[in-house]
């Protein structure tokens, strides 16, 4: 490919780009094109997510739409094919109960289950960022078959569609239940994204379109880092305008984002070393890749081996950043010491299964979900993590 026809590519596509972006700030009064009051406001949780899911799905909630998105979600192509129908397998149905933390085996509770007449039943596990519990699957599926006879699917609903831990339920039992169509293995990024599509499509209120249309730009952002919808119909538009000319180049230039993407990433390793080191402390440094997304990497600064503590830094998508800081001692009464500093220190904690405490500090609207790259390459975001760090270490020293 010739070197000119890639610099015309993006020539013409950055002029576009731009006469995209100055029609829209001449129009925001207007149309505010950047608003989403999801993404500004809505932290995405297990729980919330749960509800939100639940909420559409019971006929009788305050959306006003009936059954339309019970009945597109059982109508979903992952769950109807020439194997298996789910459609046939609940058939028609008088009463449709939907509980929220169903309780099942001991003080497990399982995040959805929806009823059919008592004689069939669809259970929906949501993990985004939780990590699974010992034999957790193993147990809802067992007492899903027990409970309603074998009339059962088990829905494991993840970011990216990976398959639950083996400590969760075996890799030999999962393989047995999806064989049989017991479980299925759905994600957010693509398949519950289809979902909200189709609801957004049926619904017949413009409150309730707006709503999934801003919760699909809210995924979109969250799960695959893209910018808003309006540029990339811009970008495509453009692409298509042209194809024979553009549509080469393009794919050539989305076939390079890997090697681009990886090239910046493995960079920024030496760059915190030097931030390590100006702060005598020793980098460990992580870098998870995922063929659905974009990888998710970590680093973390030790003082000593004896710390009973690493402060930790995650990036997920590229587009949000969190810290906080990782045990390095078996102590429970230091563990608690640790929580407790932390907490008076920093604020109120916010635990998950990997951090006993942490917070958000390095976070990008979806128009700038590309710009923690962008400043990698520009040098300034090791400066943000020094800076980061100083204070950090400030606070801690002081105390």
């Amino acid at each position: 490919m010739e070197t000119s026809n890639v610099q015309t590519f993006f020539s013409g596509l950055k002029a576009t780009l731009e006469n995209t972006k100055q029609f829209q700030k001449a129009n925001s009064l207007e149309y505010a094109f950047e608003f989403n009051p999801l993404i500004h406001f809505y932290d995405i949780g297990e729980n919330k997510l749960s509800e939100m899911l639940a909420f559409f799905l019971n006929p009788n909630q305050k959306h006003g739409q009936g059954d339309i998105f019970l009945k597109s979600f059982i109508e979903l192509d992952s769950f109807n094919t020439d194997e298996f129908c789910l459609k046939q397998k609940i058939g028609n149905f008088k009463n449709i109960k939907i509980y929220r933390e169903k309780q099942t085996i001991g003080q497990r509770r399982l995040d959805i289950l929806l009823e059919f007449d008592g004689r069939f039943a669809i259970g929906i596990e949501n993990k985004i960022w939780a990590d699974d519990q010992f034999k957790q699957l193993k147990d809802y599926n067992d007492w899903l078959d027990r409970t309603y006879n074998g009339n059962y699917i088990l829905i494991y609903l993840t970011p990216y569609g990976k398959p639950p831990k083996e400590k969760s339920i075996e890799k030999e039992d999962l393989i047995k239940s999806q064989v049989e169509k017991k479980i299925f293995l759905l994600d957010h990024a693509n398949q519950f994204l289809q979902l909200l599509n189709i609801w957004e499509q049926k619904s017949k209120a413009d409150k309730v379109r707006h709503f999934f249309k801003d919760f699909q730009q809210l995924f979109n952002h969250k799960f695959k880092g893209n910018i808003y919808m309006s540029q990339q119909k811009t970008i495509s538009d453009f692409i298509l305008e042209k194809p024979k000319e553009y549509l080469e180049t393009s794919l050539v230039v989305y076939k390079s984002m890997g090697e681009i993407i990886n090239s910046i990433i493995n960079s920024l390793k030496i760059k915190l070393e030097f931030v390590a080191e100006l702060n005598d402390l020793k980098l460990h440094y992580n870098l998870y890749p995922d063929k659905q997304t974009w990888p998710t990497f970590t680093f973390s600064f030790l003082k000593n081996p004896t710390s009973p503590f690493v402060i930790g830094f995650q990036w997920h998508n590229y587009t949000n950043g969190i810290w906080g800081f990782i045990y390095n001692t078996n102590d429970n009464e230091i563990k608690q010491q640790l929580v407790d500093k932390f907490g008076k220190l920093f604020g109120a904690a916010k635990p998950n299964s990997f951090w006993p405490w942490y917070s958000i500090w390095y976070d990008y609207e979806a128009l700038d979900s590309y710009k923690t790259l962008i400043e990698i390459q520009d040098e300034k975001f090791e400066i943000a993590v020094d800076k980061k760090l100083k204070e950090i270490l400030e606070k801690l020293n002081e105390s």
